[in-house]
């Protein structure tokens, strides 16, 4: 199996609770759009942490290679992009 983290950090003129609760809602949407995805955790403002993060398990390192390819990632980025500062990402193998 493969971990896929991502941190976001979003523009502070956008770290509004209803923008946040919005960019979760994108993230939970992922998971349906794609397959290889076996499990998939949000979460949003942890203490002094990043204002929403990701992590994503897949099978195997070629699912989470192809990850970011994926039209479900595209899409994502193409709704949530103007709203980040900082991503972010860590790939890891789970045993």
């Amino acid at each position: 199996k493969m971990r896929h983290i991502s941190l976001f950090r979003l523009k502070p003129e956008y770290r509004a609770p209803e923008i946040v609760i919005a960019i979760a809602a994108q993230l939970r949407a992922i998971p349906k759009k794609l397959p290889t995805i076996l499990d998939c955790e949000i979460g949003t403002k942890p203490l002094g942490g990043p204002d929403a993060h990701q992590i994503i398990t897949f099978a195997n390192e070629d699912d989470c290679a192809a990850y970011p390819a994926s039209q479900a990632h595209a899409d994502f980025l193409a709704s949530s992009q103007p709203y980040m500062e900082k991503v972010d990402v860590i790939d890891y193998p789970v045993e």
